[in-house]
């Protein structure tokens, strides 16, 4: 079971806008399940301050 096991801390869930899907970081400072979810994520947080 992988949410037991020992890649437990590496499994987390995508914060970009209409993903949340679960995922293995391959890096310690990975937050995206892919380059895509970044770069939706950072072009609707641009948005978002734009409309500021």
């Amino acid at each position: 079971m992988l949410a037991a096991g020992p890649e437990q801390a590496r499994l987390r869930r995508c914060p970009a806008p209409s993903c949340g899907m679960f995922f293995l970081a391959r890096r310690r400072d990975q937050a995206w399940c892919s380059i895509g979810c970044g770069n939706r994520a950072r072009a609707a947080r641009r948005s978002e301050q734009r409309a500021d």
